[in-house]
């Protein structure tokens, strides 16, 4: 077409006005757009890029430059999800979850965070007492589709808010005002009008008798919150922002390839755990430039029995393999459109920045190489392959 892949993307991307085209249900995020500005912010992607195989560096060898950008429906709100939360007797509280602290250790700081917020107390008084054990913990969900967080978290929030709704309650009735009179920050609960008539949380459940319990289900499609005009409760349709740009050299005489530079921008909603949402976004780069690179899943024609059974015989990147352009160490970026669904607005971030990594390195190495605007490399895209459909192997 003559037009550059970020010229067709912004003619492509959705508007924020956007509704699915499966169901007529308005997007929850339309962050594309946003991600790839920012992306642009990092890279600067419309003066670097050039027709496939027209640009050769100083030293000889081809330069590339690759764009990727999207809508995922990763990380979305699903059912089956719960949580219970229990607020003890000194003002602490303890959470149960059904999710996995193997598989998803990280998400233990997020529900913490997300109970602790919401009940107004510090964060260092809010733990985790049972992980993934169905006799002593609601329902978990499944461990797939980078929701383990963004709905367990709001199964957390809405135990949370069970927990708040009762202090709230009882203390109502001891100070002879209205519920809604009350708010909570800092570690204690206050009056709205005059937040000097204040008492902390451990005072207010010394008062009751015994500890108390709030259990929150997260469940699908429906927002949390007001939405486009509409009440909570509304089913919308889950999508959120992504976008990722990739610079590299190939050595036209081994086939080679050097990461130059890149951005990785992920849609988080919001982010919880700054953390580990950049620990997820930069592992997303490296496995997914391992993958495009390196990793090649082979069968045996005749009996299907696959070849391979770990990354000794499947290669896969290690420390020696990367490198970090200019020193930088992390190169993952975040927008937070804020969504209407789970916890604060909060999405899932795995999965979706895996996917635009792929496509981007996987576009800037057959920009490199590419002969008369073909795709001319299928992953994985190793030296002799890359020397092959250069003609040279």
């Amino acid at each position: 077409m003559g037009i550059s892949p970020l010229d067709f993307y912004e003619k492509n991307l959705v508007y924020e006005d956007t509704v699915s085209q499966d169901n007529g249900r308005p997007m929850e995020s339309v962050g594309p757009r946003p991600a790839l500005a920012r992306a642009l912010e990092v890279i600067d992607y419309r003066s670097k890029w050039h027709a496939p195989g027209t640009r050769t560096l100083p030293d000889g060898r081809l330069h590339g430059i690759g764009v990727y950008a999207t809508n995922d429906s990763h990380g979305s709100a699903s059912s089956g999800s719960g949580m219970e939360v229990y607020m003890n007797s000194d003002g602490t509280a303890n959470y149960t979850t059904g999710i996995s602290n193997v598989m998803n250790g990280c998400n233990s700081v997020a529900f913490a965070l997300i109970i602790a917020e919401t009940l107004g107390m510090p964060f260092e008084n809010v733990t985790c007492s049972g992980y993934g054990n169905p006799h002593t913990s609601m329902d978990g969900g499944g461990q797939y589709g980078s929701r383990a967080a963004s709905c367990n978290g709001r199964a957390a929030m809405m135990a949370a808010l069970d927990i708040r709704q009762q202090m709230f309650e009882f203390l109502a009735g001891e100070w002879e005002v209205n519920v809604d009179d009350f708010d909570a920050r800092d570690g204690k609960i206050f009056l709205k009008s005059d937040e000097t008539k204040s008492i902390t949380h451990a005072e207010v459940m010394s008062d009751i008798d015994g500890p108390i319990m709030g259990k929150g289900i997260g469940f699908e499609n429906g927002s949390r919150i007001p939405f486009q005009g509409q009440p909570a409760g509304q089913s919308v349709t889950h999508r959120q922002g992504i976008a990722a740009i990739w610079e590299v050299a190939v050595d036209p005489e081994t086939g080679e390839v050097e990461i130059l530079d890149f951005v990785n921008v992920g849609d988080c909603g919001r982010v919880i755990d700054r953390m580990q949402a950049e620990a997820q976004v930069l592992s997303a780069m490296w496995s997914q430039a391992g993958k495009v690179l390196m990793w090649e899943v082979k069968y045996d024609p005749q009996t299907g029995a696959l070849l391979h059974q770990s990354h000794l015989e499947n290669k896969a990147m290690t420390a020696m393999d990367i490198t970090e352009p200019d020193g930088d160490l992390n190169k993952s970026q975040f927008i937070e459109t804020i969504g209407c669904q789970n916890a604060f607005g909060m999405m899932g971030i795995g999965e979706p920045t895996v996917i635009s990594c792929t496509g981007a390195l996987t576009e800037a190495i057959n920009n490199a190489i590419g002969i008369d605007g073909k795709i001319c490399v299928q992953r994985p895209m190793t030296p002799s392959r890359i020397l092959e459909a250069m003609g040279k192997a």
